[in-house]
């Protein structure tokens, strides 16, 4: 799973949720997915997804994107999806970060 802008939050464990355009989500809760902060570059951590559900852009809850201010979290979102991104449709995917020796990541 890429997090292009927001992989520290991930690695530090202030972001516990991530959304995606509704589609077709691959993502099934209780596996786990490699972080990655780009497209082609090494993974950093592995998260284990703990929930997925469907939710307008205006029904995400921000803090738990991992953003301080609002104000962040809807410049991104209107970067990467438009600035009718909060009455598209997300699939908002739950997670947590979990050890893996391979990254030799360790969790809180």
């Amino acid at each position: 799973m890429i997090f292009q802008h927001t992989i520290d939050a991930v690695m530090n464990g202030t972001k516990t949720q991530t959304c995606r355009k509704c589609v077709l989500c691959r993502y099934q809760v209780g596996k786990t997915y490699a972080a990655q902060p780009g497209r082609g570059k090494m993974a950093v951590c592995r998260i284990r997804v703990t929930s997925v559900q469907v939710l307008r852009g205006k029904g995400i809850n921000w803090t738990l994107e991992g953003f301080n201010y609002r104000s962040e979290f809807d410049s991104v979102m209107a970067k990467m999806h438009g600035d009718d991104w909060m009455e598209q449709h997300f699939f908002v995917i739950g997670f947590e970060k979990v050890i893996d020796a391979a990254f030799g990541v360790k969790t809180g």
